[in-house]
């Protein structure tokens, strides 16, 4: 199996496939970057690690209840607002990030490594994966928690899945960096 996404990968081993998945990769962050401009608190899957109390501010927006309660209705409205934003962009562009930066470190992995050595595309492919869990987590959390109820496990979860993912990603570019100084001597 693994032979066989390395064999697909190579096949995208050509300019046109490369910047196109490089240009899909910086579109989704640069989009991502406007999003969490709309946030007063910094969306958790941007940290390297986040306590459950962070996701919890950030999900309920650090909103203080509003003195009257036209206010509320406004403040509730905007919150609801934010979190639908927060939703449909962790499900339509933090989906294509992490599947095209998995693609393009997978490409650079069999670039720089022998097809002998196929198992090293494992780690790309690991940190893809938990990118895609820690979404999911995410939104999940994001569409059925309700601010001041009690913590549900996955925000004991969530953290560590992103640390996991932080983790894998800079072993993967470890990697390809060994790969392409071993090349290049």
């Amino acid at each position: 199996m693994l032979k066989h996404i390395c064999l697909w990968l190579k096949s995208l081993e050509n300019w046109p496939a490369i910047v196109t998945v490089s240009l899909v990769a910086l579109i989704s962050m640069s989009l991502l970057a406007l999003r969490s401009s709309q946030f007063h608190v910094k969306a958790p899957d941007a940290l390297l690690h986040y306590s459950p109390e962070h996701l919890e501010q950030f999900l309920c927006l650090d909103s203080a209840p509003p003195p009257n309660q036209a206010d509320l209705k406004a403040c509730e409205q905007n919150c609801r607002r934010l979190r639908q934003l927060y939703i449909a962009t962790q499900v339509s562009l933090d989906t294509l990030l992490p599947l095209s930066y998995g693609v393009l470190m997978g490409v650079l992995v069999v670039r720089y490594f022998p097809l002998s050595a196929s198992k090293l595309i494992v780690l790309p492919m690991l940190t893809t994966s938990l990118d895609l869990t820690e979404n999911t987590l995410l939104v999940y959390l994001a569409w059925t928690w309700k601010c001041g109820c009690d913590f549900p496990a996955l925000f004991l979860i969530a953290p560590w899945v992103t640390s996991a993912k932080w983790l894998f990603a800079a072993l993967s570019v470890a990697l390809i960096v060994t790969g392409w100084c071993k090349q290049k001597h």
